[in-house]
């Protein structure tokens, strides 16, 4: 009896999977969600009870779909599940924006550079410049003068004036006797006087015959203070022959220059002063 009732429970457990496999051939399964397929399918499985001889049942095995890798939402239409194909639909990712200097743009077609109006140009208003400050140069006073009447200091303003301290007996001083003329003719014309200081250095210097002799063999033609006692000398803080300062229309010292040469700086300054 129990033999029967063993034989009458396995072919009724047979019966049950071959129905199912049929249903499952028959394309019943999708309509099915994917828990109770699952499930359905796994009750193919043959156990060793049901077997009775503990080995797979190799029927049902052969009829249930292999299985495949999956991973996201299913979407298998009703043709694949009959046919045991059922396809996995990968889960979409969600785009990341990765950053490196900035976020990556896709390309844009180049705009056209906006109209601008034209504007009038600004408006420049002339300032004067203001003219630089500095001392004012001492007054050149002597009670001899060569070449000239006695010249009052005050009469000079208005106009650029180079005073020179020299002595005829000093050999760099005859060295640039023939720029001082030069500068002078060029410029006496145009508002400019050159003053020249005769300061001695040696006794026969100071002999005022011999200062006149040396002026007209140089063939100086501009003012000449005989400076026997230094005072202008020492009004100015002179220590070198030959020495040259330059004083502007207003009085003011803007220009000193020691010993030989310097014509271009000197000329410059006279021609800059002049324009003032």
């Amino acid at each position: 009896m129990q033999k029967l009732l063993h034989n009458q429970s396995s072919l009724a457990a047979d019966s049950a999977r071959l129905t199912r496999r049929r249903m499952l051939q028959a394309g019943v399964a999708s309509a099915l969600t994917l828990p109770a397929w699952l499930a359905l399918a796994a009750c193919e499985a043959p156990s060793a009870s049901a077997s009775g001889a503990g080995a797979p049942n190799q029927e049902a095995n052969a009829a249930r779909p292999a299985k495949r890798p999956f991973e996201g939402a299913w979407a298998g239409d009703s043709s694949d599940v009959a046919a045991g194909q059922v396809k996995a639909t990968a889960t979409p990712k969600a785009k990341v924006k990765i950053k490196a200097t900035g976020t990556a743009k896709a390309a844009s077609a180049p705009t056209a550079a906006p109209t601008v109006a034209p504007t009038d140009p600004p408006k420049v208003t002339a300032t004067p410049a203001l003219l630089p400050t500095g001392p004012l140069a001492p007054a050149v006073e002597s009670a001899t003068w060569l070449n000239t009447k006695p010249l009052a200091w005050d009469s000079l303003r208005g106009q650029v004036v180079m005073v020179e301290f020299w002595t005829f007996g000093c050999y760099n001083c005859q060295n640039v006797l023939p720029l001082m003329k030069s500068i002078y003719a060029d410029y006496k014309d145009r508002g400019f006087t050159l003053v020249s200081v005769h300061s001695p250095e040696f006794d026969y210097e100071k002999q005022l015959s011999n200062v006149k002799d040396a002026v007209k063999r140089a063939g100086i033609a501009y003012p000449v203070a005989i400076d026997n006692d230094f005072a202008n000398w020492r009004r100015y803080r002179n220590e070198y022959w030959p020495a040259r300062y330059v004083v502007d229309k207003r009085g003011i010292m803007r220009f000193s220059y020691i010993g030989e040469g310097g014509e271009a700086e000197t000329r410059s300054w006279v021609e800059t002063l002049l324009a003032e």
